[in-house]
């Protein structure tokens, strides 16, 4: 498979699966057995072990291109199996204290042999919220003091050619520890969390959906070179992930896409944010009275990039709460002069408005807001003016079928209840003109 690959023009390919344990080979397990025959019979089976040594010829094929093989970090010590890949660096003495990243205790890794022929490796491990939905993924971990890259962020780092990692952290205002702020990979810097995550920004569905985000080529095509022209066209200079969809594999993935979504995919959508976080360089003209040498053609040069991982800066959190008084306090003088249909639909305007401002600051700006707590004060501010005006409206019709109810019809009362604006409390000054009738009755006797 990786030797197909290579030939149709992949340029990276990364393995979202491990290799823990050696692969079987019959030959040696034939030698076992017979190891009281001739010495003959030996060396011929040493040759035709060599032959059958599955590991062996996996890991001479993958130097074909570069590849990066996948593994597992484990919370708990208690497994430490394989051979770790290469650290992208290391938590030095200025870095004492920084507890920040999320520090794992075990693993399960490759096999010497097919890790030490790869290119890099990388860990597959994605972190669910608390729902289970996965939005964000670590683009680094913690072991034993050594920061390992995701298997995205490896398979970036083969496509640029870039092995010089860094991390960027900041001290917090007292100075007793570090924490992360992003990851310099050459001249990209990726905005993190102080858990060194990113929020995953999906781009669409999956394959197995309605529509396609990413192509997926079946293995068995690859295999036995039967690829169709569309699907050559796809590999050349592409950047491949080797995973599985199959729902017996168990590795598929809830996600705001989708609650059955590849976790090969949502790896994929990582790798695809790496990728548009390359800087563009854009070249001024240069003066006719310039020179044009060297120098002066790399003076014009201005580096520019954008943050294509959704971030939720630290100034958020206030601006929420500035956000929360001033809305809370506009709508709590507004709503109540507001009738009924008047309020619902100010009400549904104003939240349709903030879900479109929240679309616009993170497409256009990558800033990710939350409006949960905007939204439930405006649902609970309508919720307060409406269960008041129904309450007071309740009150007012019973202080005045109470005040009439001696004195004036019935239907009078209702009428007057129906339509209460036409009626008051207030004194009025008319001229009238009233008439008085008598009436006597007299009585006979005869």
């Amino acid at each position: 498979m990786v030797e197909n690959l290579a030939d149709a023009g992949a340029l990276v390919i990364g393995f979202d699966v491990t290799f823990p344990e050696p692969s079987r080979n019959l030959a040696l397990e034939l030698e076992e057995r017979l190891r009281s025959e001739s010495q003959l019979l030996i060396n011929d089976l040493v040759r035709v072990q060599q032959a059958l040594d599955a590991d062996a010829y996996f890991a001479e094929k993958l130097q074909s291109t570069d590849v990066a093989l996948g593994m597992s970090f484990r919370p708990s010590e208690a497994l430490r199996y394989g051979t770790l890949p290469g650290q992208i660096t290391e938590i030095d003495d200025g870095n004492v204290g920084f507890a920040t990243l999320i520090t794992m205790q075990g693993y399960e890794a490759n096999i010497a042999m097919l890790q030490d022929a790869a290119f890099g490796g990388g860990f597959f491990d994605t972190i669910p919220d608390i729902d289970g939905i996965i939005r964000s993924t670590p683009l680094v971990l913690n072991f034993q003091n050594q920061i390992y890259p995701s298997l995205a962020l490896e398979m970036a780092g083969l496509y640029y050619f870039e092995d010089n990692f860094t991390i960027k952290t900041e001290a917090d205002n007292f100075g007793n520890f570090r924490r992360l702020t992003g990851i310099n990979m050459g001249q990209i810097t990726i905005p993190t969390t102080a858990d060194g995550r990113v929020l995953i920004p999906y781009i669409g569905r999956s394959e197995l959906g309605q529509s396609g985000t990413f192509p997926y080529i079946s293995a068995t095509d690859v295999l036995q070179d039967t690829l169709s022209d569309i699907e050559r066209e796809q590999l050349e200079n592409s950047l491949v992930l080797i995973g599985t969809t199959a729902t017996g594999l168990f590795d598929l993935r809830a996600t705001p896409m989708e609650a059955v979504y590849p976790g090969v995919e949502v790896h994929a959508n990582v790798l695809n944010a790496l990728l548009n976080a390359s800087p563009s360089v854009t070249i001024d003209q240069l003066n006719s009275n310039e020179g044009s040498t060297i120098g002066n053609i790399f003076s014009e040069f201005t580096f520019t990039q954008d943050n294509p991982f959704p971030s939720r800066p630290d100034w958020v959190n206030g601006a929420v709460t500035v956000a929360i008084f001033i809305i809370g306090l506009f709508l709590s003088l507004i709503y109540p002069r507001l009738g009924p249909g008047l309020l619902g639909l100010s009400s549904l305007t104003f939240m349709l408005g903030l879900v479109a401002l929240n679309f616009k600051l993170w497409i256009d700006y990558k800033l990710d807001i939350s409006l949960v707590i905007l939204l439930f004060l405006i649902l609970l501010i309508i919720v307060i003016n409406m269960t008041y005006g129904f309450l007071m409206e309740s009150m007012n019709r019973r202080v005045i079928k109470m005040m009439f109810d001696q004195y004036v019809p019935p239907a009078h009362i209702d009428a007057m209840l129906d339509d209460p604006d036409n009626y008051n409390f207030d004194g009025e000054s008319k001229e009238l003109s009233v008439l008085f009738f008598r009436y006597s009755r007299f009585y006979f006797n005869f």
